[in-house]
């Protein structure tokens, strides 16, 4: 992954490296090179091998600017102690760019400048390029990169250390190339660092200790103190594809059980173990309290589950509450005959994709022909993806609505497998069914 600051402005360390690419398919596309890796070193102006020590933007040039702190050096020329790159994209050789990471790069001067081409060699295979080299012409001893006190006494495990360092005035924020300390302390699955971190405001997200023993998830949870929004928040990848455990855990250290998961507002934790088929997630939130409000109820009219979608059967809904629902779920017949039967409208509301597109998005022929029937305005659109999937039915609910069809519909019409939804359109009359295709 790449990692950089949004419009940081410095200088350019020393040498300045720019990376020539045209995007990520030409990285992927060089000729190969015929000769050995020592007549490609002898043929570039500079080869190195260095370590990532910061990547940025500049408010001032366009690209991702990247420096490097170097140690082996190959060819002619001086070397220096530090390099710094701008890239036009994270390709070409550069792919996965992260402090801390090490590279060889191949570079050569051009428009007085020492730029690393998309194609010239430059590779994160360190120990297998340093081997193709062979021994560097210079090596100015690339060193262990040096940590601070609050992150070695973390990694050391060394809570009276990082005590010490918090006390010192350390940054129980602070971001290492290792990630920040307090994910280096979850990553370490020890609670008294997490504790030590979190009263100063160092926190990871919940869902991190998860990667921990499942024993240990509650106190870690406990440690941090996050707060029932934020917890129940961590709660939408859990309920998405974690297990039951997870939901548990999360409950127990004060999760809200109605909390807005990030979809946009649209979705609340029961809504979406609903809408995912989460029995046991569903069962358990309801245990806990959760409201079934409208959009929990439109995850339950998505779900594949009987028993879910009677959640929505059984509801006696207002006609706006009943017009949600149907607007985000409209797929399973069921569900859209007993929500027009309480005042749904068949367009929908303002400001939302209409019942109609979505229940033809989802494939729900059935029910986008219900809504045609009582009223839903249909679109070239829909009446396409129609006769795309041969949904006859469908089709001759948007001819009966009064649309005509169109060029496209009627190019798509007249492939084969399409006949009687052709048939269907000639019955409508009118000179653009009965012209001859170009």
């Amino acid at each position: 992954m790449t990692n950089f600051h949004n419009l940081k402005t410095r200088f350019p360390a020393i040498l300045v490296l720019s990376l020539v690419c045209g995007g990520p398919a030409a990285a992927c596309s060089c000729i190969a090179f015929t000769g050995s890796t020592l007549d490609r070193a002898n043929a570039t102006d500079k080869v190195f091998h260095g370590r990532i020590v910061d990547i940025y933007k500049d408010r001032r040039r366009p690209g991702i600017w990247i420096d490097f702190e170097t140690g082996a050096w190959w060819g002619d020329g001086v070397p220096t102690d530090e390099v710094t790159v701008v890239t036009s994209n994270a390709g070409c050789g550069l792919e996965e760019l992260e402090i801390g990471a090490e590279f060889i790069i191949y570079a050569n001067k051009r428009d007085g400048e020492l730029r690393v081409g998309a194609c010239g060699g430059s590779t994160r295979h360190v120990e297998a390029e340093r081997a193709r080299l062979g021994t560097p012409v210079h090596d100015l001893g690339l060193q262990k990169r040096k940590r601070s006190p609050a992150e070695a006494a973390i990694v050391d495990g060394d809570v009276g250390a990082l005590g010490r360092a918090l006390a010192d005035g350390a940054d129980p924020s602070e971001k290492t190339p290792d990630g920040r300390l307090a994910d280096l302390a979850i990553a370490k699955c020890d609670v008294e660092l997490v504790a030590a971190l979190a009263a100063g405001g160092g926190k990871s997200h919940p869902a991190s200790v998860f990667r921990c023993p499942q024993a240990q998830w509650a106190r870690l949870l406990e440690a941090q103190d996050h707060g029932s929004k934020f917890l129940g928040q961590a709660m939408a990848k859990s309920v998405r594809d974690g297990p039951i455990e997870q939901i548990h855990a999360l409950l127990a250290a004060g999760a809200d059980p109605d909390v807005d998961i990030p979809r946009g507002g649209l979705d609340t934790a029961l809504g979406a173990a609903f809408r995912h088929g989460k029995e046991a997630a569903w069962k358990l939130l309801l245990s806990r309290g959760a409201e079934i409000d409208r959009r929990a109820l439109a995850g339950a009219a998505a779900s594949e589950s009987e028993e879910a979608r009677k959640f929505v059967l059984d509801a006696q809904l207002n006609a706006d509450d009943a017009s949600y629902v149907m607007q985000r779920s409209p797929a399973h017949p069921e569900v859209v005959s007993h929500l027009l039967a309480l005042g749904a409208r068949p367009n929908g509301m303002p400001r939302m994709r209409t019942p109609l597109l979505e229940a033809t998005i989802r494939r729900g022929w059935e029910s986008a022909e219900m809504l045609v029937y009582a009223g839903a305005t249909p679109t070239q659109g829909t009446l396409e993806a129609a006769v795309s999937n041969d949904a006859l039915g469908l089709v001759r609910a948007m001819l009966a609505s009064g649309i005509r069809p169109e060029s496209q519909a009627l190019l798509l019409a007249r492939q084969p497998g399409h006949e009687l939804i052709l048939r269907a359109f000639e019955t409508v009359g009118g000179s653009a069914v009965d012209a001859t295709p170009d």
